[in-house]
């Protein structure tokens, strides 16, 4: 079974042909797909504008292929059961085997906030916080391709956390987050980040037999 995992699209209803075509193309051959959070940004739109706009056909393949939904942080659940529209199940977490090799998905906000810390900040200032966090980060992009996507110092130290946590666990089950739009592999410790698709890149995980690969691509 060809396993796909991607997380941190950020879909609002703006719709974006080449991401369009991008996702199309990865999730077409995948026999599952697990989206690992941040699927659309709530401090951008709503659920219900994202059903009802050009990314329908997106949602209705995710659909089709009974894809499994691990909600993140920009993306919390409305409560609604409306997410079902492009998924078949919605899960804290995901775990699986492949081959041999024991893995679970998490989005990875939990075990390191960034963001989050500040939720005790008025929903607007978060949101206009986070606007111009995206702001930036689509222009350093832009410029600098993915050096730019890494070039903010906090995700690396929710990355350190993550890694901490993982080293003290030490089980031999591979651990894959999203979250903090860093791509990341470390085979010694089994620890993966999934990155991001957003801003014309994009860094997703595919798995079969037990072979676990990382890629990033731009778009």
């Amino acid at each position: 079974m060809k396993y796909l995992i991607f997380s941190d699209t950020h879909l609002t209803e703006k719709f974006e042909p080449k991401k369009f075509k991008f996702l199309k193309n990865i999730i077409t051959p995948a026999d599952k797909v697990i989206i690992a959070g941040d699927f659309y940004d709530q401090y951008f739109t709503s659920l219900n504008k994202v059903l009802n706009s050009d990314w329908k056909p997106l949602l209705d393949l995710l659909r089709k292929k009974k894809a499994v939904y691990i909600p993140g942080n920009h993306d919390l659940l409305v409560g609604d059961d409306s997410e079902y529209s492009f998924c078949q199940k919605i899960v804290p977490e995901y775990k699986f085997k492949s081959g041999k090799v024991e893995i679970v998905v998490r989005h990875g906000h939990k075990l390191a906030p960034g963001f989050e810390k500040f939720k005790f900040l008025p929903k607007k200032l978060r949101n206009f916080i986070s606007r111009i966090h995206n702001l930036t980060e689509s222009i350093l992009t832009a410029i600098f391709g993915w050096l730019g996507a890494n070039m903010y110092l906090y995700r690396y130290l929710d990355l350190w956390k993550t890694i901490k946590i993982k080293k003290k666990k030490d089980t031999d089950q591979w651990w894959i987050l999203g979250h903090i739009h860093l791509p990341y592999f470390n085979e010694k410790i089994r620890y993966l980040n999934t990155g991001f698709i957003n801003h014309g890149l994009a860094s997703y995980v595919l798995i079969e037999d037990g072979k676990i690969k990382l890629k990033k691509e731009g778009y």
